[in-house]
């Protein structure tokens, strides 16, 4: 399994922010449910590889149930053994029904919007 560093955009807001240093690593699997929590791709940026750490699959969804509870991390990982858990960060699940998110979430998924089409749109003038 995966280590990384990360910058986490709590709910998507850039002035409320979580680092995670070499001290205190993200695995590559809990830079997925972050994002399903945080509201998208770009709610865990700057993502870096650390090292490598001899854990199974079943054993850090097993942690990440730990820590964020299982509904959470079915969402994002469905299945017993979470076979995806040690795929690349942006390749992980991060859709979540509108019904489920926080309204920090559906605030996070507007600015993120409204921040595409503007930059389609300048793309688009160019």
């Amino acid at each position: 399994m995966d280590l990384v560093t990360a910058e986490i955009l709590i709910a998507g807001d850039m002035q409320n922010t979580v680092v995670r240093h070499q001290f205190r690593p993200l695995t590559i699997a809990e830079v997925g449910v972050l994002r399903m929590i945080h509201g998208g791709p770009e709610s865990v940026r700057d993502v870096k590889y650390l090292k490598t750490v001899d854990r199974s699959t079943t054993a850090e969804k097993a942690r990440l149930v730990g820590i964020y509870g299982s509904k959470k991390v079915e969402l994002c990982y469905p299945g017993l053994k979470g076979s995806s858990m040690e795929t690349e960060a942006d390749d992980h699940p991060t859709e979540v029904a509108e019904d489920q998110l926080t309204p920090q979430q559906k605030a996070a998924n507007t600015r993120a919007a409204t921040k595409a089409a503007k930059e389609a749109e300048e793309a688009k003038d160019d």
